[in-house]
Parts: C-alpha cells; structure tokens; sequence
C-alpha cells in the first residue's frame, strides 16, 4: 500500500481530475508542498493496476538537470495502453508533440548492479520510435515534481519494427507529409548504456521484453494530422525508417 501525504493527496486529485477531463491546468504557479519522491508516489498511485511495458526517460541533458538542480534524468512507466500501432488517434490526448527516439529493448532481467558488459549481452537492439509526449501543464510549463506526477508527460509511444545492431549514428530527422519538421544529431543523446544502468540502479533491475525510450536530440513538435515520418541518415548502417500515419478527429484539429 502506498501511503501519501495530504499535500501529495491533494496534487494526486489535481491531476487525476485534469486527465479524465482532458483539460489543462498552469504549472509553477503554487509549492505543492510535495517533492520529488512525493511526485513519485504519485505517479505510483496513478499507475496501480496497469501493465508496464516500459519506461521513458525525460531531461536527459546534464546541463538541463543542472539548471532545475536534479542529480539526474526523469523517469516515467510505459504502459500497455500507452503502445499504439498506427494509425494514432490524436483525439484522445490532450496537447500531443512529437518527440523522436532511440529505444532499447531488452532480451534478459538487469540487476540494479548490472555492469556494462551485462547490458551490452542483454540489448536485442535499438529502435527508431516515437514519443507522443503529452501534458496536464500548460503549453508545458512545470516543475520536475508537476511533470513527474504527471507521469513525465507520458501520452503514447509508437515503437518501430526494425532494429539495428548497435546505436544508430547520423542526424535523426521528422517529417510530416514530407515537410521537415525537426532534425538534430543522435551524439547529444550521449551513453545509452550509461542511462540503462542508472535506471537499472534507480528501480532496483530492468526486465526483459521490457523497451526504453531514451530521449530525443530535438525539442518536441506540435503533433498534426498526416503521415509522420521519422528517418537516421548517415549512418555507419545506412538510412532507418519509420513511418506511420497520425490520424486525428478534424473537431478537435483546431486544439493541436
């Protein structure tokens, strides 16, 4: 049983009433008396009852992390709800971006003392994916704790068919019906296997089957209607793929 605090009762009911109405609510406007341990609890609660799949990491930048005074990145579980095929339906979130990614996928159980090596053995591969990052927080405004009781803005995920050996390198790029939209080079994202053993650390073991989303090297896109597109050049494995189409009830395009 989880035990919560009032003021992390109270910030609980703040966003479970925000997502089950679908609306927004401005962030970094008040202490919620909770800190970061508190948001997690949260998020905890949140989740009873659901299938992790996964997880997300979110702030994955040093210097970002510095700057709110955290020691490292956010993190936040994937749920089997969460997994969509295409096509998306954007009509059930509530202000949807797009983040790009680089997903892991392991093949067996980590410790939360795994070493390199064992995290090399375990990682069937690497993935292009998508985050469809979504958020209660106003044009995403918020505090660590707000985002991590929020569940780290997780919306939905979209996860690619095919892996590649190693981490890809190259410029990872996102087109909607062919239009670029955004484009930065996968170095920035740093170490994955540094980030797999701290979350190993972190939630005491990873397990296999299990997919994680590592960060994107760009800012988030607003989230339209059409074909998505995301596409690694220049690679020492050549050029990767996804494509999917995003769909969306046209009510509610003019809220995107």
């Amino acid at each position: 049983m989880i035990i919560l605090t009032n003021e992390e009762k109270k910030l609980l009911y703040t966003v479970q009433q925000a997502r089950h109405s679908k609306t927004t609510i401005s962030g970094r406007k008040q202490d919620w008396g909770v800190d970061l341990a508190g948001a997690y609890r949260i998020q905890k609660v949140m989740g009873q009852g659901e299938e992790i799949k996964g997880y997300k990491l979110g702030l994955t930048s040093p210097a970002k992390q510095a700057q709110l005074c955290l020691d490292g990145p956010l993190y936040g579980p994937i749920y089997a709800r969460m997994l969509f095929n295409e096509p998306v339906p954007l009509h059930q979130f509530i202000q949807p971006r797009l983040e790009p990614e680089i997903v892991i996928m392991l093949d067996n159980d980590l410790p939360a003392d795994a070493s390199t090596e064992m995290i090399k053995k375990s990682i069937d591969g690497y993935y292009l994916g998508v985050d469809i990052i979504d958020s209660i927080w106003q044009n995403y405004r918020f505090t660590p704790v707000e985002v991590v009781a929020d569940n780290t803005s997780g919306g939905g995920f979209v996860l690619g068919k095919h892996a590649n050996p190693t981490m890809p390198t190259g410029i990872l790029r996102l087109f909607i019906d062919g239009v670029l939209k955004a484009e930065g080079t996968l170095d920035v994202l740093g170490n994955p296997i540094e980030k797999i053993a701290w979350l190993a650390k972190t939630l005491n073991g990873l397990q296999a089957g299990h997919v994680f989303f590592l960060g994107s090297p760009f800012r988030s896109v607003p989230a339209e209607v059409g074909l998505l597109e995301i596409v690694v050049s220049e690679g020492k494995h050549g050029a990767s793929k996804l494509a999917l189409t995003i769909k969306a009830n046209m009510e509610r395009q003019s809220l995107l």
